[in-house]
């Protein structure tokens, strides 16, 4: 499993790690990530748009795994909250609630990956920069001393898990996004079903039949174009990319009835899908069950990604 895993980053620069819910266990997808890649002799970059690495959660209150920077490794953080450990390389530009961004290191044994330990690898906390354009610039910036740059993202703030910001996307779920088998199976393969929507032509735009909608596609928007939308007129909806689409599983049910399908601009890339078993605010499912269910959902779709659950690969 940890080789198809690290076998499915291998094209990718900027893979982003994105989390189907909070507890869907992103962060140890992360550490594993990090992990694997810097004993593989890699250098791996870390960076995220929101916060993240925090000691207590700060809704829940209750104690997060750590993010670890190996030795001579970088990520994206502020002055404010880079530890005594890191070495700033890189000023940002611009300051923040969080302040002043920047590319820091973690110094130790960095002048080659393979001189450090991972028992010098240090806890770092993430806060990147809220705007699109200028996270992609500290991306770029972070590229400069990575390989790979790790893009570390949530289902709520999926934006890092756009094409724009990222080639490909690792997809985490679990146990904490339904309380069966088959509700993690069906919530999961919804959001894989907008992972994977097509690109639309460049002819197809404009098209009669085609409507192309700004910024975020919610059910509201959607019942506003359902409105006008005779019921025996083939139509499609055209958005920038899949993070732009919030939609119920209900609302998509009833575009598809009704003829409407759905676009993008531009597609994205899954690149593997992790499962973890454990729900730390409810009841745990069979691990190897819901790996199984999960993988056979994949393979029913002809999504041929691996199905990993990262939490059961010898340590």
């Amino acid at each position: 499993m940890a080789d198809s895993l690290l076998a499915a980053l291998a094209g990718s620069r900027r893979p982003a790690i994105v989390g189907l819910a909070k507890n869907a266990g992103k962060t140890t997808v992360l550490n594993y990530l990090i992990k694997a890649l810097y004993e593989a002799g890699r250098r791996p970059g870390i960076a995220s748009i929101g916060r993240d690495g925090e000691q207590i959660d700060i809704l829940t209150l209750k104690r997060k795994p750590r993010i670890l920077l190996p030795p001579g490794c970088h990520c994206v953080t502020t002055n404010r909250l880079a530890s005594a450990e890191l070495e700033l390389c890189a000023e940002l530009g611009g300051r923040g609630v969080l302040g002043m961004p920047g590319v820091y290191r973690n110094p130790a044994a960095s002048n080659t990956v393979s001189g450090g330990k991972w028992d010098e690898a240090v806890a770092v906390e993430l806060a990147g920069i809220n705007r699109i354009a200028a996270m992609e610039h500290a991306l770029e910036k972070l590229a400069g001393y990575a390989d790979p740059v790790l893009v570390d993202g949530a289902l709520d703030r999926r934006s890092q898990g756009s094409p724009g910001l990222s080639d490909g996307v690792v997809l985490c779920t679990g146990a904490v996004v339904g309380n069966s088998l088959e509700l993690v199976v069906k919530r999961t393969m919804d959001v894989i079903g907008l992972l994977q929507l097509p690109a639309a032509r460049g002819s197809d735009l404009p098209a009669d039949n085609t409507i192309q909608i700004s910024g975020a596609v919610t059910d509201r928007k959607m019942r506003s174009l359902l409105t006008g939308h005779g019921n025996n007129t083939a139509l499609t909806s055209v958005a920038e990319d899949w993070t732009r689409f919030f939609l119920s599983a209900a609302m998509r049910r009833t575009l598809s009835n009704r003829g409407i399908s759905l676009a993008v601009i531009r597609s994205a890339r899954l690149l593997a899908l992790c499962v973890n078993p454990h729900n730390p605010v409810g009841t745990d499912l069979p691990a190897e069950a819901l790996r199984t269910a999960l993988a056979h959902a994949l393979s029913e779709k002809s999504i041929a990604v691996p199905c990993v659950d990262v939490q059961s690969e010898p340590k």
